[in-house]
């Protein structure tokens, strides 16, 4: 069985060989009898040429007039020219080399830059040409349709005014000799009118025969944007899809192979800049490889094309190398902002979340806590390493807050660009960040204390320090003992000595929680403090003007 199947493939594989043999064979026939004709035809040429060149020479050889003789030299030269270039034809096409090409000298030939531009430029504006062929046909005919119509008024002008002159009895009596005259220019001008009737007819049926099938303005975009998408457009759209293949394909690999070696890498800095530099080999070669589609389908109009626009955009960004070298820097980690660093932009810290064309900033304290950047605005500025215990903002929304200008409330918001700040039920304040800042925020959501000054009479001068300021500190106590907000610590003790009384400084240390009733604990503490001093009958003394009376100098 084994030795049937060998036998049947071995079969086949003979049959193949010579079919495929016998076709080769065939070819190289059909190709040498070409090769034949085409010999035989330059060999009739050669020959032609080769006679002309013999008689051109004979009679040169014979002629004695120097100005004939030039003549037939030129001729002699011409049909030598042909000869040769007969020959070497032949000679080519029997070699399979063109011998011609080899005797050309191509050391130090200078290159024509404007035969080269128009063959590049060439067929992008042939295709212009051939999309405005018709209005401006249209267009040419209007302008030579006006202009016999000028003509011809002209001649109807010249053909009345003769008829006047003709019809004037002084003309009959004073130049009877030009009458003859006058009617050869008649007629004349008859031919002349006739003449252009006849144009203008002509060129109002080839007008009416362009604009018959006049369109609408939708009409005939509608039909450019058909035929476009018919020849040009079917080409930049296969372009297209092949820059948006190979973009994706290659971000696929970026994020599937690439990213995960480079995740492994020790070295942190080399991230970045390799991730970019990936990216923009991506985008030349997807682009590089749309341009290539275009060759290969053989549309130079849009190679040319696309080509120029690009060389275009290279050139005029050549001013902005310099920029773009600082945002380049910045964009792959190599400059003076790092990712995942701090930066003060606007007044207010930001974490560095990302370096791109458009930066982001985060601030997890505001309400908008993530800000887009263009990089311009920031690759002169620098950031640093964020330290362990950072604030980003003195205050997050809804804490209580106490300003330098006296203003108490809560946040309801707090942006980038603005702050609420509510007093009260029916009153909100508004600021700018910057004027927020400005005027320094307490933040008491984070504990608070309330403190003021307690005046005692002088009278108790001597017991104060012994006797009343422990009690006082234990009466204190006790009240605060059943009291609703209850403090974290307390204070009672002396300060200073004041003109009029003895000075005490009460201190209470409040949870951040009970920020929202500062006003009524600051009430409710010197409320305390006036029970106590009637506890123990401790007079509060009031500002007194004391008056002195000069001593009487004169006794």
């Amino acid at each position: 069985m084994k030795n049937i199947t060998l036998l049947i493939a071995l079969f086949f594989l003979t049959n193949s060989i010579v079919f495929a043999q016998a076709e080769i064979d065939s070819k190289l026939i059909s190709l040498n009898q070409e090769k034949i004709e085409s010999i035989e035809l330059i060999k009739k040429n050669l020959i032609q040429a080769k006679n002309k060149l013999t008689v051109s020479q004979t009679l040169m050889q014979k002629e004695t007039d120097p100005q004939k003789k030039i003549n037939l030299e030129k001729e002699v030269k011409r049909h030598q020219d042909r000869y040769d270039k007969v020959k070497l034809s032949l000679i080519s096409i029997i070699t399979n080399v063109k011998i011609d090409e080899l005797q050309k000298e191509e050391i130090n030939k200078k290159r024509d830059y404007m035969q080269e531009a128009q063959e590049l430029l060439g067929p992008a504006f042939d295709t212009i040409q051939r999309i405005s062929e018709r209005p401006r046909k249209i267009e040419a005919l209007r302008k030579e349709l006006q202009i016999n119509q000028n003509k011809l008024a002209i001649a109807q002008m010249a053909l009345k005014n003769i008829e006047e002159v003709k019809s004037s009895q002084d003309f009959k009596t004073l130049l009877p000799d030009v009458e003859e005259f006058l009617s050869d220019s008649t007629y004349n001008v008859n031919d002349l009118i006739q003449e252009f009737t006849l144009k203008i007819d002509r060129l109002n049926r080839e007008l009416f025969e362009l604009t018959k099938d006049d369109q609408t303005i939708f009409g005939a975009a509608t039909s450019l944007t058909k035929e476009f998408f018919s020849n040009k457009g079917k080409h930049l759209t296969v372009s297209f899809i092949v820059f948006l293949l190979t973009f994706w394909s290659l971000t696929i690999l970026k994020n599937k192979v690439v990213l995960n070696l480079l995740a492994r890498s020790k070295v942190e800095w080399i991230f970045k800049p390799i991730s970019a530099l990936y990216g923009i080999i991506t985008f030349v070669f997807a682009l590089t490889l749309s341009i290539v589609s275009l060759y290969l389908m053989g549309d130079w109009v849009l190679v040319t094309i696309s080509v120029l626009l690009i060389s275009a955009i290279l050139w005029g960004s050549k001013n902005y190398l310099h920029k773009y070298l600082a945002e380049g820097r910045l964009i792959l980690n190599l400059g003076t902002i790092k990712e995942g660093e701090l930066i003060i932009f606007r007044g207010i810290p930001w974490k560095v979340k990302s370096i791109n064309f458009v930066t982001i900033f985060e601030n997890e304290y505001l309400d908008s806590s993530i800000i887009r950047v263009e990089i311009a605005q920031i690759f002169h500025m620098h950031s640093r390493k964020i330290l362990p215990n950072e604030q980003w903002f003195p205050t997050r929304t809804n804490d209580w807050i106490l300003l330098s200008d006296g203003t108490y409330g809560q946040i309801k918001l707090q942006t980038v660009e603005q702050i609420i700040i509510e007093i009260n039920s029916a009153e909100r304040k508004y600021f700018t960040t910057t004027d927020y800042l400005n005027l320094r925020p307490t933040n008491l959501s984070h504990g608070f204390v309330i403190d003021f000054f307690w005046g005692l009479d002088y009278k108790v001068q001597s017991q104060l320090t012994g006797d009343i300021l422990p009690a006082i500190n234990e009466s204190f106590t006790k009240h605060l003992k059943d009291y609703k907000y209850s403090p974290v610590n307390f204070s009672v003790d002396f300060h200073s000595a004041g003109a009029n009384s003895l000075n005490l400084i009460v201190l209470v240390h409040f949870k951040g929680e009970h920020a929202a009733y500062k006003l009524l604990l600051q009430r409710d503490m010197q409320k305390i403090m006036l029970v106590i001093s009637n506890e123990l009958n401790l007079t509060i003394p009031y500002n007194q003007i004391v008056v002195h009376q000069a001593r009487d100098l004169t006794t």
